[in-house]
Parts: C-alpha cells; structure tokens; sequence
C-alpha cells in the first residue's frame, strides 16, 4: 500500500529536502485491543474469586494508560474497547470475530504500513503457581500456514513487520517493568495476531496465577510501568527508515538513517521514508506519472509507469493521471475528453482529457484545429488565423490568440490593455476603457454596454427598435426603427444615404459627384460638392479665401488668419470680422460702448443682458433697440 498518497504535497524529485505534512505524527496509528472483556473475564488469576479484580480489569488498565502516553506523544489511538464489555454474548470465538472486526476497522486505507495491533493480556497456568514472567506473540509466516487456523491474508504480508514489533515490544518491556521473562518471544497462531490486517502483537504482562506477580500486577505503579516500557517499545518500532521502490514496496527497513540513505542512494527509483517524522527524506524516483483528486490534489506523484498510476488512481473516485513531462492528462475516471482535435478533411480525429494531450497530437498533422467541445473556442491550429489580439496603450499589440478567453487572460496579466477581434474590430475586454457605447432597446431600456461603437451596433443588430448611443455625448450613432439625423441627398437621385453621423454622412457624400448632406431637422446644408457654400470666407487682399455651409465653422477657419471677415453669401451680411468694425454697437448709459457686432440680433440679445443699454446703427446712429 502508498504512503505518499497521504501527504498533502510530495518533495520535488532529486531534492534532499524534509516534507513533514501537517498532522504527520498523528498518521501513527496505535490500536490498543484489552483482551476479554464483558461476560468473558480471562483469568481469575490467584485471588480473583475473591477479589472480583480479573484479567479484564489488568487489561484494560494497562491499556488506559497505554493510550494516554500514546496520545500525549502525538500518536492517532483507538481503542477496541475501553469499558468492561464483551463484543458477542453467543461464544467467545464470535466475540474474537467481532473483537477483530472492529479492530480492523479502525484502519485507515492507505495508512496500514503505519498502524500497528497491540493486544493487551495477563497470563495465568493455575497447575503451576510459581510460573512467572513477561510475554510476547506473533504470528509468523516463516512457520507456514495451518489449513485450521488460517491468516487473514494482509497478516502474512505483515508478518514480518509484526515480528519487528514483537521484538521491540519484548525488549522494552523487560527494561521497564520489575518481572523477569517468562517464555521469551513465541511465534503461534493466535487468532487476534493472525486475523489482524497490519503488523500485530499480543503481550502477556505477567503470570496472574502467580501470587507475588498478581499483587504487583494490581498495583497502578506496576501497570504504568507496563505501559512506559510498551510505549517505547512502540517508539522504537517506528524509529525506523524504510526504504521503498516506485511500487511503494518495502525493500528495506534499517534503523539507521545514514545506511538507509546509503542503500536508497545505490538503487534506481527508490525513496527513503522517515517512519518516525512521518516524512520521505530522499527520493531518486523519475516518475512521470501524477495521480490527482478532484478535491484532494497531487495523491501520488512517483510512478514510473502508466498502468502503476492507473491501477493506484482506480482505487479512489474522482481521479485523473497526469505525465508531468508532457502535460498531458492520459487518464480519468470521471472528466471527459472535451478537446478534439479536427481536420480539415479528415473530420474529428482524436479526443483527449485536456488541451496539452489533443495539441501534441495535433501537432502530428497538417491542417489540424484543437477544440473546446464544452465552449466552442478554438484552442489551437496550424492552419487558422490567431483572430484576438492584445493591445497594450503604449506598446501596441503584445500578444495573439485563438480565442477570447485566452487573449483576455493574458491581457489581465498587464494594466493598459484591451483585446480586440480581428476580423470585426470590436473591442471585447479592457482593464482601461469605458463602456461608453450604450445599446438600448425602445421598451426594454438599456441592453448591452460595450466599449466600442461597432461592438455595440454589432450587438443591436440581433434586436428590433434599438438604438447605439455615445453615452459620454448622447449622440445616437445607429438605430433600426428611428430615422436618420443626417441625410445625403444627390442632385438627381435625391435622398442617398442617411446617418446618425455627420462626419459619416459627408464621408459617404464624397463617394458620389453632385450631393449635399443636410440636417434632417433643420434643413440645414452642412456640406456640398456642387453647391456653392453659405458662407464665405474673406481676406483684405486674398479676397475669398475658404467657404462653408456652417456660419461656426466659417469663423473658426477665418480666426486663423488676420484681416479676415465672415459673409453670409445670400445676404452679403458681415457676421463676423477680426479687423472691420462692427455694424452694430451696444451703448451703456454709463459706460458708454459695451459690445460690438455684425449681427442685429446678437448685439439685441447682448444689450438685453444690462439695463441702461441701446444698439445702434454704427455708420447712421439710428437706434434700432433700447431698454431705457
């Protein structure tokens, strides 16, 4: 069975480094068995009739103290019972079968090399009062297998550890507690030791038929001394380094580290684990192959071939196996295979569990696109567009992809980016833009956001009666069900063209010969290619010098030059000049001329602004407007 499973991250290969995982001490793991119990009493010993203290009793004294110790060194105990109970009133042999099955059960899936079975007991040959003296026994595989008392087949796998226990176990003992050794260490077939699924010993602590021995073994200093010496004992059963191939099979077990290091460092594929620290402290394993759990995480990390992995991953749910070299996941018992590789031709030609696996085979072929089946993206091509690309402000593009999410993953890893469709121009992610261009549908309101204009009309377009608007200016930009502000209308043809755009209307109009754009509202000629403009432009010596249908633009043109004016062609008004005089001049009562202009109108529109106030004809002095 793996140890490595249980630890929550394994050491890089070829590093000599210490990973103890949290809770490391309490994957040691003691089950403490008090013999007899309940209805079965074990031996009366010499006084028990009359004292009513049995077996049962020494047992589970020893044994709550036994745990106590274990629990305060940091091992995981349990305890098969810790009460004076039986486990089946039927007969002693179905107590021994339910005793065990408990026990067994105790055992955690992947942690038996770690757990051992201590069962506790005090002997008594009531023929032979003088017998005396401490006991230990195993089973041992190395005497064969008696057809009528049969091993639990993991015992005969453990059997070896269990003899190591046994003879810690006997060893320790003898140093702590003031009894001599009975009959030393005995190998036989026990029916807890044999039917124990991980390293078991059972220990007989003293003769009970034996007068001066029982009277000590009542005694509480005596039965603490008992479990100090199994205790360690205990500790020097796993004071050990165990050396392990890539099968996470025992080759080796040494008690010194540096001969194990030594063993480990002259094989291939091998680790060294740490029995006491609960932690591999070298491994030369090259493992390709690393088992995952959906929840767990790395499992295992170390196996050398595929079906080692695959037939440790099929023990658990939810797994799936990965070559760490290539990236490819080779194996699973619950994803499925939602990368296809297509050919151009071919059609579908393979499916894998994860990208990496479908883009090497990919790789194979010409022609080839690695699919998303669960999203649709293209993953990858040989043959296709990177259609998503990353701009950076101030770098321009950085980076290109298959598709969105890629290309938007990438970007977050930068601050001033955007990724950007290809093909249609639309901005589709930004960690720097607005949102300024709003879709809003004529009953329902606003429907989308986007960060550019042709991302939101691309997006209205799948909709009735909605409309694009800048939603810094509120200008409308597009719309399906309002007319257009700005029409171009040709000479012949009439009306050509509408747009919500002025500069896209002329645009448009400079496609044709003959065409004006007019705002639709005003009527207003905005701009012509065989009109003559509305208002002109004037120099003192150039004469005309630009022409325009807009009365603002006509000024903004003439203040860029000296000794200009703006003439409204119909009229021949002067509306505006930056060397002539004014037509018209607003007077104050006080403060004489306040304002001067080319427009009636305007100079009005000025001198209503103050009280006191006149305009008058500059040239005549006929007042034409007055408040006073």
């Amino acid at each position: 069975m793996g140890i490595k499973y249980r630890m929550l991250a394994f050491f890089a290969l070829f590093l000599f480094i210490f990973i103890i995982p949290a809770m490391a001490s309490a994957e040691k793991h003691v089950i403490i068995d008090p013999g007899h119990g309940g209805k079965y009493a074990g031996t009366t010993g010499y006084s028990g009739n009359s004292t009513g203290y049995f077996e049962k009793h020494a047992n589970l004294d020893v044994s709550i103290k036994l745990k106590k110790i274990l629990q305060n060194q940091g091992y995981k105990v349990d305890m098969t019972r810790e009460t004076d109970k039986h486990f089946s009133a039927s007969s002693s042999s179905a107590d021994l079968t339910a005793r065990m099955r408990v026990a067994n059960k105790f055992v955690e899936e992947g942690n038996r090399n770690n757990t051992i079975f201590i069962s506790v007991h005090h002997n008594s040959i009531p023929s032979d009062p003088s017998m005396r003296g401490f006991e230990t026994y195993f089973f041992d595989i190395n005497n064969g297998i008696d057809s009528t008392y049969p091993p639990d087949p993991i015992q005969i796998d453990s059997s070896p550890e269990s003899k190591r226990l046994a003879n810690t176990l006997h060893t320790n003992v003898l140093k702590y507690v003031p009894v001599s050794e009975g009959r030393g260490i005995i190998s036989n077939n026990l029916y807890v030791t044999r039917n124990a699924q991980m390293p078991s010993a059972l220990v007989e602590v003293g003769y009970m038929s034996n007068p001066a021995e029982e009277k000590l073994i009542k005694t509480s200093s005596f039965q603490q001394k008992a479990a100090e010496g199994l205790a360690k004992g205990i500790n020097n059963y796993f004071n050990v380094y165990e050396v392990y191939n890539y099968k996470n099979e025992r080759v080796k077990t040494y008690e010194s580290k540096s001969n194990a290091l030594a063993y480990a460092k002259s094989r291939n594929n091998v680790y060294v684990f740490d029995k006491s620290r609960q932690s591999i402290i070298y491994s030369n394993i090259d493992g390709d192959y690393e088992v995952y759990h959906v929840s767990k995480g790395l499992l295992e990390d170390s196996f050398v071939t595929e079906n080692d992995a695959i037939k440790y991953a099929k023990k658990w749910k939810n797994t799936y196996i990965l070559n760490e070299e290539t990236g490819e996941i080779i194996w699973s018992n619950y994803l499925s295979k939602n990368y296809l590789v297509e050919h151009t031709a071919k059609g579908t030609i393979y499916k894998a569990y994860n990208d990496k696996a479908a883009i090497n085979y990919a790789q194979e072929w010409k022609n080839t696109k690695v699919i998303d089946k669960k999203t649709g993206d293209l993953i990858w091509s040989n043959y296709l567009d990177k259609n998503y690309s990353v701009v950076h402000a101030a770098k321009g593009e950085i980076y290109k992809a298959f598709n969105e999410n890629a290309a938007i993953d990438y970007a977050k890893g930068w601050k001033n980016t955007k990724v950007i469709n290809s093909n249609t121009g639309e901005i589709l992610w930004s960690n720097y833009l607005a949102k300024n261009f709003t879709v809003e549908h004529a009953s329902k309101g606003e429907l989308y956001v986007a960060y550019d204009e042709v991302t939101a009309i691309n997006y209205a377009k799948d909709w009735k009666n909605t409309k694009v608007v800048n939603k810094e200016t509120g200008e409308i930009l597009w719309s399906n069900y309002l007319d257009t502000t700005y029409a171009v209308k040709h000479v012949a043809k009439g009306e050509i063209y509408g747009s919500f755009s002025e500069e896209e209307a002329i645009d448009y109009a400079e496609g044709w010969l003959n065409t004006s754009v007019i705002n639709r509202k005003t009527g207003e000629i905005l701009w012509s290619n065989y009109l003559e403009s509305t208002y002109a432009v004037k120099h003192v010596a150039k004469g005309e010098i630009y022409g325009s249908f807009s009365e603002e633009e006509a000024i903004d043109y003439a203040e860029g030059w000296l000794n200009t004016s703006v003439i409204n062609r119909k009229t021949g008004e002067i509306l505006w000049s930056n060397y002539l005089d004014s037509t018209y001049v607003v007077e104050h009562t006080a403060k004489g001329e306040i304002y001067g202009s080319f427009s009636e109108e305007e100079a009005i529109e000025y001198a209503k602004e103050w009280l006191n106030t006149a305009v008058k004809v500059r040239e005549t002095g006929e007042i034409i407007w007055s408040n006073y």
